[in-house]
């Protein structure tokens, strides 16, 4: 991520003669409040290009988790139901597991 002054590196790991995973490691100054904005803007950029690919991103945080989920899905809403049915005031797992 250039454009956010972050330095590209990534790693491929051939796991098949047809599937690569791959590990980008976003490494900036925690103690820098622009780094961090630079680091999550990079981020949100490598998953959204990734995207449009067909690269899927195998972890993000509870947050990021809400950019891959569709909650409009028939999937979804039947999620949410059973959710707000089992925990009516939604102290289990907030925000895990379906999206917001």
């Amino acid at each position: 991520c250039p454009k956010y002054n972050i330095e590209p590196f990534i790693t491929f790991t051939n796991l098949k003669h047809d599937c690569v995973d791959s590990t980008i490691p976003i490494v900036f100054d925690l103690s820098n409040p622009q780094a961090v904005t630079d680091a999550h803007n990079c981020l949100k950029a490598l998953v959204t290009e990734g995207l449009k690919k067909g690269f899927v991103p195998y972890r993000l945080n509870i947050d990021q988790q809400q950019w891959l989920l569709n909650k409009d899905t028939d999937f979804w809403q039947t999620v949410n139901k059973i959710k707000s049915s089992l925990d009516p005031y939604n102290i289990l797992s907030q925000g895990r597991y379906n999206p917001k």
